[in-house]
């Protein structure tokens, strides 16, 4: 079995900076996940809170886990995560301690991989940066369907792990984007994303005092925050035409969702995840709107099944809670990268 440790892992996503490839293995499992040939169980994960009976902000201890067997892929594996509420302000060199980070407090989140036809481990990863890349990386498939084909702007609420991914896959997947806007409440944190990702993506990105500054004029609105269901964002601050993607629960205010048309990465994800996503799932419980305010999930959007967007004047919203497949996905590829170069350490099982 290959050990891969976080800086191995680092290493191997090296070999893929702007997420080209990623997104094209991570896309496919989209098709494999709206047509049924890959296995996720009911509700798509396992989540424990401690203690027995709380959760949102009053647990102590959590635990997810993410299985899945993806068989064109030749694998199947369980990503898990674990965590407290000391760990949920994780302040890290990227992320606000409260605010627009983005960072999600699972230091002791791991990948198991098993080979599909033996159903044998071959590797435990651990996923630190690997969840990043997960995690963000949809935002792009969906703004590659959704936004405008002349979109030229795209601004960050949000400058944490998550965002870096989230952001590179927009410009991986709107290649016609050639600058971005920055905002997060600590402008040393907003600045720093600014000059390291206008390094990497090769295209200015601009830090701006406000977010009502980011927002203005651009085409994508990408937000990935740790604002524990605080909304980072006004929908009256939305303009015709733009695409506003977001990642973490109730990062958007309900009159976003009311302003946008609705798509999202998974419909099952987004009314019944545990616990409940806000502002969606509550609009949905009190009657402000009902499931069907989903236009499509993003399976549909890949599979011409749903037109998408239809008018360069819509506002539209793309969800993006996440599904276990992803985390499997993401592994197999680190995995196959490490093997070919040599990256970790094997060790036996027996």
């Amino acid at each position: 079995m290959l050990i891969l440790t976080e800086a191995d892992t680092v290493r191997a996503l090296d070999h893929d900076p702007k997420l080209h490839s990623i997104v094209v293995e991570l896309e496919a499992g989209f098709i494999d996940y709206y047509e049924g040939r890959l296995v996720v169980p009911p509700g798509e994960r396992i989540r424990l809170f401690y203690p027995p009976d709380t959760h949102r902000s009053r647990w102590t201890h959590d635990m997810r886990n993410l299985p899945a067997i993806i068989p064109s892929l030749k694998t199947a594996g369980v990503r898990v995560g674990a965590g407290g509420n000391a760990h949920r302000f994780d302040e890290g060199v990227d992320g606000d301690r409260r605010g627009m980070g983005g960072n999600d407090g699972e230091p002791g989140a791991c990948t198991f991989l098993y080979d599909f036809d033996t159903m044998r481990p071959v590797a435990l990863i651990v996923d630190h940066q690997m969840h990043g890349v997960r995690a963000g990386s949809p935002s792009g498939i969906g703004a590659k369907y959704l936004a405008r084909k002349d979109s030229r702007t795209a601004c960050c609420l949000g400058s944490g792990r998550i965002m870096r991914s989230s952001i590179t896959s927009i410009i991986a997947n709107v290649p016609t984007v050639e600058r971005v806007k920055v905002y997060s409440p600590n402008p040393e944190h907003r600045r720093d994303f600014a000059r390291i990702m206008s390094a990497r993506l090769e295209i200015p990105f601009e830090p701006v005092d406000r977010p009502e500054e980011a927002v203005a004029g651009v085409d994508v609105v990408a937000i990935v925050t740790n604002s524990h269901f605080e909304p980072v964002i006004d929908g009256d601050w939305l303009e015709p035409g733009q695409t506003v993607t977001s990642i973490t629960p109730g990062e958007i205010d309900e009159k976003t969702i009311l302003r946008s048309d609705l798509f999202v990465t998974s419909r099952d994800r987004t009314l019944h995840d545990n616990p409940p996503r806000p502002p969606f799932a509550q609009m949905v419980e009190r009657g402000v709107v009902g499931p069907e305010y989903i236009q499509a999930e993003l399976g549909e959007l890949i599979t011409r099944r749903h037109a998408g967007r239809t008018s360069d004047d819509q506002i539209i919203t793309f969800l993006s809670p996440g599904v276990g497949f992803y985390d499997i996905v993401v592994a197999s590829w680190v995995y196959r990268v490490a093997k070919e170069n040599g990256i970790g350490t094997e060790v036996e099982l027996r």
